[in-house]
């Protein structure tokens, strides 16, 4: 396996606030935190993506996406693995 070469990653998820639902699964080796304000600000700005344009939705509707840590990867590990 491929050793990363940044310190740890994070396998994160979003969720819609009010359901509950998993809407996207990534991966950074940022603070959680500063993640999710990349993935607002991107979606605020207009990105095409797909996550983004979901994200778009939630806001419009009153709501807000939240992030959390489903695996911190070691900087030894794989994170695809």
């Amino acid at each position: 396996m491929k050793e990363t070469r940044v310190g740890r990653w994070l396998i994160y998820g979003l969720l819609e606030e009010n359901t509950g639902c998993l809407f996207y699964i990534g991966k950074t080796h940022k603070r959680r935190e500063h993640r999710l304000r990349e993935h607002i600000e991107a979606a605020t700005e207009g990105s095409p993506y797909p996550v983004h344009q979901h994200i778009r939705e939630i806001l419009t509707a009153g709501g807000s996406p939240e992030i959390f840590v489903l695996e911190r990867v070691k900087p030894t590990d794989s994170w695809q693995a």
